[in-house]
C-alpha cells in the first residue's frame, strides 16, 4: 500500500531500494509542500512583509511537528545540515563542561562515527580519559553487553555515547534501561543518542527515553537534508555562533548551535512529512479528517506502529529466504530486537563484488563500512571489502525481499565432482571476426583487446546483456590487476544472437545444472585478444590461480601465427594433471573450486604477420 506515494518506486518499478539506511526515498507530499514553498514564500522569515509571515508561520509548523515526532515537552530542538554537524557543535559546545578533574566520557565502537569523532577529539585535547564500550564477539557469534557498560561509569563519567540502533548491527538497544541503569550508578552523567538509523522505523519518545541529548536525519525517512538535535537542558550549552547570541532571549536560544542558520529548503520537506503521515493515519483509522495540520502524536504513534509490524514481517521473510544458506553471515546480535538493517559477510566471495552484481540485477544496494570503520578494525573485518547492507523500509514488499534472498542465495560455493572437461564446438564466420572489433585493454602492459558482460541465459534463444557491469576481482585471485575496478564494453549483441554461440552458453548452462541441480540464470563473459609480439606476450600475468568462480569455461575461437600459448591445469595441490594447445572451437570447462589453471607465454610465428590468440572465458555467477 505505501508504494503508490512514491514517485521514484512508480517510476522505476523494476528495481528494488535495498539501501534506504543511507537515505530513504520522497513522497509525493514532500515534493509538493517543497515546490509550494519555494514558489510561494521564499524570502526571510521573521520581518513583517506578507510573504515572510508566510514563511515564518511554516517554519513553526515544521517546529511544531518536530516536536511531535520527538514527543518533545520541555526541551530544546536544534535544526542543522546534518546530525554529523550538531553533534560536532554539541561537543564543542560541551567542552568545558567536560574539563572537570578526573573527568571521563564512555564512546562505543559499534555506532556511526558521527557522534564519536567530535567528543574522541575534544578528549585528546584535554587529557580526558576516554572509556571504549565495545561490541563482545566469540566465534562469530556477537554481544551487546549491558553489564560491561555498566562497569565503565564512575562518579567522574561526565557523557555516555550511545546509538539507538547500530546502522550495521541494525540492532536496538533499550535505550529507557540504559538510561536509567546509568543514572543509578552516576545521577550525573548525561546521555547523548544518536537515533538517526531508528527514526524510520519505529517510535521516538524523549520523554520517555529520559536522555539528555538525541540527534536524528529527517533524509533517512521520506525528507529531505535537514536534521534534528534533541537538548533537555540548552542552558547548558555554550555559544558556538556569533558574540551577541551568547544572551539570547527563548526565542533566539537555538542559535548558540545553529551556526548559520538552518537550511528552509530542506527543512521545508517536513511540511510534507507531515502530510504524509497524517494520511497514512488517515488510510488506517479510515478517518475523513481533511486538514494535516491536526495530525496528533497519536496519529504518529499509530502510523509508527503499523510500519514497526509491517517491517517485522519484511526481517521474517529475510530471515527465512536465507535459512539454508551457509555462505552467508549476518552481523549482528542474533538476541537482540531488530530492524530490517542486514550487514552480510560471504566466505567466499567479496562483498564488492557481489554488490556489483546485485546492482546491474536491480537491487540498490551497497558495501562499505557505513562510517562505522572502529566495529570493523575491532572485529578484523577489511574495510576496503566492507559488508553488503540491505536495509529496508516500509515501502519494501514481501515480494520484493523474496526477490533479493533468491539473488543473494545465488551465492553459494557447489562441491562439484568433476576436474574438467572438454568439447569441440566450430565457431561461425561471425564469432571469428567479431574480435577485430574490441576496444584495448588499458589494464595490461601487453597489447590486448575486451569486452566484458554479465548476461542473462534464462532462454538462450533470447540471450541478453544485463547492465553494464564493471569487473571486480579479488587480489586473493588476480595478483596482478586484483582489488581494481575495471569498467570494459558490452558483448555486441550480434555475438549473443549467433547460434553457434548460443550452443557454446547452452553447453556451459547445461554443465552447472548438471553439477550444482540449479538452473543459472545468469553468467558472465569475457571476449579476449592477446596479441603477440616479437617479444613473448603474457596471457595470465598471473601465473597459475583461480579465478574465484564454482565453474569457469574457456573457449578458443582463434590461434593465428602464435606458438605455445598452452592451456594447463592443475589439481588442488597445484600439480599438473592436463595440458593443451588449444584450437578453433575447443571448449574446456573446468572446476575452478579444486583446480587452477594458467597459459603459457605467446610467442609470434611469422614476424611479417600479425599474431594473436581469441577467447571467450564463461565464468558462473558465483
Amino acid at each position: 500500500m505505501y508504494k503508490k506515494y512514491f514517485p521514484a518506486l512508480k517510476k522505476y518499478n523494476n528495481l528494488i531500494f535495498c539501501d534506504n539506511a543511507g537515505g530513504s526515498q520522497i513522497p509525493y507530499h514532500i515534493l509538493n509542500k517543497t515546490n509550494k514553498f519555494l514558489i510561494n514564500n521564499y524570502v526571510q522569515p521573521y520581518s513583517n512583509n506578507i510573504l515572510s509571515k508566510k514563511m515564518t508561520e511554516d517554519l513553526n509548523k515544521i517546529k511544531n511537528f518536530t516536536n511531535k515526532i520527538f514527543n518533545n515537552k520541555d526541551g530544546t530542538i536544534i535544526y542543522g545540515s546534518s546530525s554529523t554537524q550538531l553533534f560536532y557543535n554539541l561537543a564543542n559546545s560541551l567542552e568545558n563542561s567536560l574539563l572537570l578533574k578526573s573527568s571521563n566520557i564512555i564512546l562505543n565502537n559499534f555506532s556511526h562515527e558521527a557522534p564519536i569523532s567530535p567528543f574522541e577529539r575534544i578528549s585528546k585535547k584535554n587529557n580526558i580519559e576516554m572509556k571504549w564500550w565495545n561490541l563482545q564477539s566469540n566465534e562469530n557469534k556477537y554481544m551487546l553487553d549491558y553489564d560491561n557498560l555498566f562497569s565503565k561509569i564512575d562518579s567522574n563519567t561526565s557523557l555516555i555515547v550511545l546509538p539507538h540502533v547500530s546502522n550495521i548491527l541494525g540492532n536496538i538497544l533499550d535505550i529507557k534501561y540504559l538510561n536509567q541503569e546509568c543514572k543509578k550508578i552516576n545521577k550525573n552523567v548525561k546521555i547523548l543518542v544518536d537515533g538517526v538509523a531508528f527514526l524510520p522505523h519505529e517510535l521516538i519518545d524523549i520523554n520517555e527515553l529520559g536522555i539528555d541529548y538525541y540527534g536524528i536525519s529527517f533524509y533517512k525517512f521520506c525528507g529531505l537534508r535537514v536534521s534534528a538535535l534533541y537538548v533537555k537542558d540548552i542552558e547548558q550549552v555554550e555559544n558556538q555562533n556569533h558574540y551577541f547570541f551568547n544572551n539570547c532571549d527563548k526565542d533566539h536560544i537555538t542559535k548558540k548551535l545553529e551556526l548559520g542558520g538552518w537550511n528552509f529548503e530542506s527543512a521545508s520537506s517536513l511540511l510534507g512529512l507531515n502530510d504524509y503521515i497524517f494520511e497514512l493515519s488517515k488510510e488506517h483509522h479510515k478517518k475523513d479528517k481533511q486538514n494535516s495540520d491536526n495530525l496528533s502524536r497519536n496519529d504518529i504513534k499509530f502510523v509508527m506502529n503499523k510500519i514497526k509490524n509491517y517491517e517485522k514481517t519484511l526481517t521474517k521473510e529475510f530471515y527465512n529466504g536465507l535459512d539454508t544458506n551457509d555462505e552467508i553471515k549476518i552481523i549482528e546480535e542474533s538476541n537482540a530486537d531488530k530492524i530490517p538493517i542486514f550487514s552480510l559477510l560471504f566466505n567466499n566471495y567479496k562483498s564488492h563484488n557481489v554488490n556489483l552484481i546485485l546492482n546491474e540485477l536491480g537491487l540498490i544496494c551497497n558495501n562499505s563500512t557505513f562510517y562505522c570503520d572502529r566495529l570493523f578494525e575491532h572485529l578484523n573485518l577489511s574495510k576496503n571489502n566492507g559488508v553488503l547492507r540491505i536495509s529496508l523500509m516500509h515501502y519494501n514488499s514481501i515480494s520484493e525481499v523474496k526477490k533479493i534472498c533468491n539473488y543473494l542465495n545465488m551465492f553459494k560455493k557447489f562441491k562439484l565432482n568433476f576436474s574438467f572437461k572438454e568439447y569441440n564446438i566450430k565457431p561461425s564466420h561471425l564469432l571469428k571476426h567479431s574480435f577485430n572489433s574490441l576496444e584495448k585493454d588499458s589494464y595490461y602492459d601487453v597489447e590486448r583487446y575486451r569486452a566484458f558482460s554479465l548476461v542473462d541465459i534464462e532462454n538462450i534463444n533470447t540471450i541478453k546483456v544485463v547492465g553494464d557491469l564493471n569487473f571486480f576481482q579479488s587480489s586473493d585471485y588476480n595478483n596482478y590487476n586484483g582489488n581494481t575496478l575495471r569498467k570494459y564494453p558490452n558483448i555486441s549483441e550480434h555475438i549473443l544472437n549467433d547460434e553457434s554461440f548460443k550452443r557454446y552458453v547452452q553447453t556451459f548452462k547445461n554443465k552447472i545444472k548438471k553439477q550444482t541441480k540449479e538452473t543459472p540464470k545468469f553468467i558472465q563473459i569475457h571476449q579476449i585478444r592477446v596479441n603477440a609480439n616479437n617479444n613473448d606476450s603474457k596471457v595470465t600475468p598471473e601465473g597459475i590461480h583461480r579465478d574465484g568462480f564454482n565453474m569457469i569455461g574457456i573457449l578458443c575461437i582463434n590461434r593465428v601465427n602464435i606458438k605455445d600459448g598452452i592451456n594447463n591445469f592443475y589439481d588442488n595441490n597445484k600439480k599438473k594433471i592436463y595440458s593443451k594447445k588449444m584450437e578453433s572451437g575447443d571448449f574446456i570447462i573446468l572446476n575452478d573450486n579444486d583446480n587452477y589453471h594458467d597459459v603459457t607465454d605467446i610467442k609470434v610465428d611469422n614476424i611479417n604477420n600479425i599474431s594473436y590468440r581469441d577467447v571467450f572465458i564463461f565464468t558462473s555467477i558465483s
